[in-house]
């Protein structure tokens, strides 16, 4: 028996998941918690654990997510993290290992109105995928399906 948290920022957004899961029967097992990833992972007493993490909104918001899960001991030997989208279509590939930025000649073919936000994901990605990789206190595989996946491991 366990339970379902679940992370939604937007207002409106949260209220229809949590209306959804009520609908379904299995309300009292999923909470939907209105507030950003790392106000939600504070918002959990010391000592909680969790076995399973998706991680697939807030791009540059992972590594941190992932941080802190670590040093507030939130995961048990058993636990899964799976992050999505962390090829971008394949563009994380792309940022410089040296400079961490992505060239100009891939920048001009994201969409002109959102390319600042583009850029700054795709750079994310690229730092958090190097994180997972270097870090003493993980296992983790990239599966490059779809727009990526991490599967990642605590080490025991």
């Amino acid at each position: 028996g366990g339970f379902i948290h679940t992370v939604e920022l937007d207002e409106e957004r949260a209220k229809f998941a949590q209306d959804y899961a009520n609908e379904s029967g299995r309300g009292h097992l999923i909470k939907v918690l209105n507030k950003s990833g790392n106000d939600a992972l504070a918002s959990f007493p010391d000592g909680t654990k969790f076995d399973l993490v998706f991680l697939d909104a807030d791009k540059s918001g992972y590594e941190g997510y992932l941080k802190t899960l670590l040093d507030r001991n939130m995961l048990s030997p058993s636990s899964v993290i799976i992050t999505d989208n962390v090829t971008f279509g394949g563009h994380v590939q792309k940022v410089d290992a040296a400079t961490g930025k992505l060239p100009e000649s891939v920048i001009s073919i994201f969409p002109q109105r959102s390319v600042g936000f583009y850029v700054k994901e795709v750079e994310a990605l690229a730092k958090f995928n190097n994180y997972v990789h270097s870090e003493p206190r993980l296992s983790a595989v990239l599966l490059p399906i779809f727009d990526g996946l991490h599967v990642i491991k605590p080490k025991v």
